[in-house]
């Protein structure tokens, strides 16, 4: 994916980056590929009142992927 997905695409995540490469060694660091996006605002607003709908939202994680610099 590191490889292939290119710079200004978006991510979905379930569980996060962080806990899906844990395990792995990876040859960059995930802050140098991808940069979190919040979106614990748009969770809460899609799911209203509703608690449990919420949670399952809050689950996923949206990263947006950086552009490279050439070098």
């Amino acid at each position: 994916l590191h490889e292939n997905i290119r710079g200004g695409a978006v991510i979905v995540s379930n569980p996060t980056l962080c806990a899906v490469t844990e395990h792995l060694s990876l040859p960059f660091s995930l802050d140098e590929w991808v940069t979190k996006i919040d979106t614990s605002h748009l969770a809460a607003r899609f799911a209203g009142t509703n608690d449990e709908l919420f949670e399952d939202c809050d689950k996923l994680t949206l990263y947006s992927v950086l552009h490279r610099t050439s070098g």
